[in-house]
């Protein structure tokens, strides 16, 4: 019903028409073209998910591929744009957008701030190991892909639910330059110029590329004294990347490619208020009741504005619209190396060889909290002196790859191939809290961006761990009945080594672990025509445990708590890839499951004694983690579209993703706050949503291309974006509330050069859009999206 209720204006009820063709008719193949534009799917989209080029049409997968052409157009500038636009993937950077977390088909994670996420995020194969470096925007990039579903046979452990590969643009024997600037409201500017060509001809090629965008941000900051600083608005930025590549034909058969990748940002906050139960201007409304008369928890929809939560108490001291003590924010770098070498040995063999090496670094620091308030000490429940806390998360990763593989295809029925792969990657993490500031100052800056200092913070975390992964994998291929079925089978065998110092007790030992495993993947492809395929499949997937250390802030972990187990998964898919009348109509579906076990949760450590009095600041719970039980994911994946008339085409997609917990599953973070009326006081949440997950997803839109004249084409395109309703945590207390986002474009195209006019959250829509929660301090953090953001882009190709 919520769905429904949700659809309301003249523009929604035009999509809801479109969205009623399409579910009359088949739908649209999951990639997007590449080469024809955007609205305009094809079977023929080469693509290197299974780190071999294929036609997308072919791939026994769920995959998804998005074109830089269709993402120009439609203002897309991160994966969250991406995450808008697919369905069944949902992306998560929280306030600071330190944690970047890509969710697919429900799969998610409580560990934010585990090395290595649920979903693998790589550029052009290289892994991206932490979440700071994953949202990898402005790249010069010829289409990204996603793939759902374990990928564990060909790309290892990480890669539990899913990839996502952002494919960068190569050099080539011709000539070739693009550029695009693009101006916006809040401060929007964007520039990008790449070109490319032969240095030597037939022999060397090269290609460079440079980006810069910076935005102010669209949510003012009514802190008193925030305009006068950079920090007046929430959700701006400063984004550079510089690429550069060669690329070397020395002889028939060999070619050699280097590319170096580098993309530096500055993201300031996001919009966001808290709910503080320990503030007497705030209300949370359910579960216990602390030592200081306040609920611990908030029981359904969090606002969409501040307004929402409040009690009416100390008004007089509240600014309007949205607040926060301005604050530094997050800066992260990346630098890429990527040495990529073919040689065909001969018409059937092919070796392949890839060097990858990595550097990350990111650094968040902000105040945490109640610093959205610009309160008095008459403001806190306790009587004590109010003061607030500086949150600090840093890190810095090294990782290297060396990728061995033989491939064998002489055009026969039988194809294999099999390699051997080895990376170690040097990861330091810290996160702490700062006690004691003010209220009511000015702005907090700092000049501490080294990643591996501490900055003043008490320290909850500080670990150095080693990762040695050696792989030998490989996969066959067998075509049966005259090349219509088509039997596969992969499998890759894992020792995976850990090693990690606690620098909080550094005269300990080392922690040190190793785990062993194998990830097959199994798969049968039916293709009686070129224009229509049905798949199944059955994947396991694999992620490593890890260490929580010896001690986390003042507690002292017990032998059991030091370290976690792996986690493990078999998804099962069957689906379908499709297209009629001359392609005028495409379509894919999948149908999935996902039996997960052992999933790794949140948890306070058994030796933790709660203080008897609570305050703002004072009650942070030290987390570690541990194997909570089992879940399980089901769901349906449906795109298409139709070429409806000269020039329209109808698109829209559809995801329904029942993830939930099973039996023996818990959530002890925030279960220990329940009261048995609103969640279970013994920590079961069994049969309860997994959070950070809408259950139903969709978009639905148009793209309406005509000829001006000869040399001109006018384009106009609009989308509906849906999220459904999803939980904040695994107690199903909280939720986030449905939304609807309408996004457009028009502008006119004449091949060499396009000038267009886009515009994302056109309505102007208030919605939260995700929440992190901290129960054990009684505070909510939600994160608001962006409102109304528009611009103008020019681009040009030669």
């Amino acid at each position: 019903m919520e769905f429904v209720h949700s659809v309301r204006g003249s523009s929604r009820l035009l999509l809801g028409c479109c969205l009623g063709a399409l579910i009359l008719s088949p739908l649209q193949a999951e990639a997007q073209a590449v080469d024809e534009g955007a609205g305009s799917p094809s079977g023929d989209i080469v693509v290197t998910a299974r780190r071999t080029e294929e036609r997308i049409q072919d791939v026994p997968l769920s995959i998804q591929a998005l074109s830089a052409e269709q993402m120009s157009e439609k203002g897309m500038n991160d994966l969250q744009d991406v995450a808008n636009n697919t369905p069944g993937l949902r992306f998560t950077d929280f306030l600071s957008k330190f944690n970047g977390n890509a969710v697919i088909r429900g799969l998610s994670q409580s560990n934010v701030q585990n090395a290595i996420g649920n979903t693998g995020v790589f550029i052009d194969g290289i892994y991206l190991q932490r979440g700071y470096m994953v949202d990898s925007q402005l790249g010069d990039y010829q289409r990204i892909e996603i793939v759902k579903g374990p990928q564990s046979a060909l790309y290892g452990q990480n890669t539990f639910s899913g990839a996502i590969n952002y494919v960068l643009s190569q050099p080539t024997d011709e000539l070739h330059a693009n550029g695009q600037a693009s101006v916006g409201n809040g401060g929007y500017t964007d520039v990008r110029a790449g070109i490319g060509g032969p240095i030597i001809p037939g022999i060397l090629s090269g290609r460079i590329y440079y980006a810069r965008a910076d935005f102010d941000g669209v949510w003012k900051n009514n802190y008193p004294g925030a305009g006068s600083t950079d920090m007046g608005h929430f959700g701006g930025y400063k984004r550079r990347n510089f690429s550069g590549s060669l690329k070397l034909t020395p002889t028939d058969g060999l070619t050699i490619t280097g590319t170096y990748y580098r993309l530096t940002r500055e993201e300031k906050i996001r919009a966001f208020y808290t709910i503080d139960g320990n503030l007497k201007e705030d209300q949370l409304n359910c579960g216990t009741v602390g030592s200081n008369g306040s609920p611990r928890l908030w029981c359904g929809n969090l606002p969409s504005s501040p307004d929402g939560k409040r009690s009416g108490v100390n008004t007089g001291n509240y600014p309007d619209g949205l607040f926060s003590v301005p604050q530094p924010g997050m800066r992260g770098k990346t630098e890429m190396y990527h040495v990529a070498a073919e040689y065909r040995i001969s018409p059937a063999f092919t070796f392949n060889y890839d060097f990858g090496k990595v550097r990350g670094e990111g650094i968040e620091q902000s105040l945490f909290a109640s610093n959205s308030y610009y309160l008095t000490s008459d403001s806190y429940r306790t009587p004590t002196t109010p003061s607030i806390s500086r949150q600090r998360e840093a890190g810095l990763l090294k990782y290297e790859s060396h990728d061995a593989r033989l491939a064998f295809d002489n055009g026969g029925p039988l194809t294999f191939d099999f390699g051997y792969f080895h990376s170690k990657a040097w990861d330091s993490f810290l996160f702490g809290l700062g006690y004691g500031v003010q209220a009511g100052q000015a702005a907090i800056t700092s000049d501490d961006w080294d990643p591996l200092s501490a900055g003043g913070v008490t320290l909850f975390n500080n670990r150095l761990t080693e990762y040695w992964t050696d792989s030998g994998y490989g996969r066959v291929g067998y075509k049966l009945f005259d090349d219509t079925v088509t039997l596969g089978a992969e499998a890759r065998y894992t020792h995976a080594r850990l090693r990690t110092l606690d620098r909080l007790t550094p005269t300990l030992d080392p922690l040190e672990a190793t785990y062993n495993s194998l990830t097959p993947r199994f798969s049968i492809r039916y293709e009686p025509n070129r224009d229509l395929m049905f798949y199944a499949s059955a994947a396991k997937g694999v992620k490593a445990g890890g260490f929580n250390g010896y001690v986390s802030g003042s507690v002292t972990l017990t032998e059991a708590e030091r370290s976690f187990g792996e986690e493990v998964n078999w998804t099962y898919e069957v689906g379908a890839k499709g297209s009629a009348f001359n392609r005028a109509v495409n379509f894919a579906a999948a149908v999935f499951y996902i039996d997960w076990q052992k999933r790794q949760i949140a948890a306070p450590p058994s030796n933790y004694v709660p203080p008897e009095n609570s305050n703002s600041g004072g009650g942070a719970v030290p987390s570690i983690y541990i194997s909570g039980g089992a879940a399980e994911s089901y769901g349906v994946e449906l795109s298409g579209d139709v070429k409806a008339g000269q020039g329209l085409t109808l698109n829209g997609s559809f995801a329904w993703q029942h993830a939930t917990a099973k039996a023996g599953a818990t959530a002890p973070a925030s279960s220990q706050f329940c009261d048995d009326i609103v969640c279970r006081a013994d920590g079961s949440v069994e049969g309860n949503y997994l959070g950070n997950v809408p259950e139903f997803q969709g978009t639905v839109g148009f793209d309406y291309r005509t000829a001006i004249n000869d040399d001109l084409q006018f384009f106009m395109g609009a989308d509906e974006i849906y999220r459904g309703k999803m939980y904040v945590d695994g107690t199903n207390t909280a939720s986030i509330a449905p939304y609807w986002l309408t996004n457009a474009r028009v502008g006119i195209d004449a091949g060499t050069w396009k000038a267009f006019f886009w515009a994302k959250n056109l309505l102007n829509r208030k919605y939260a859009e995700a929440s992190f929660v901290v129960p054990s301090i009684y505070q909510y953090n939600v994160s608001l999206g962006d409102l109304r953001t528009f611009g103008v882009t020019l681009s040009a190709k030669y």
